[in-house]
């Protein structure tokens, strides 16, 4: 750490991310159902 530098200091609480835009969350609830329809076939086809 260079003298410049300044230590990251934790309050409380957690990180969040920004809001996603309405199409990013979209995408991910897309994403989130095709990857549980690939589980059910590598499981045999719930």
């Amino acid at each position: 750490m260079s003298p410049q530098d300044k230590p990251l200091v934790w309050m409380h609480g957690e990180i969040a991310t920004p809001p996603f835009s309405e199409n990013a969350r979209i995408i991910d609830i897309c994403k989130q159902r095709i990857n549980r329809f690939e589980a059910d076939i590598r499981e045999g086809g719930k």
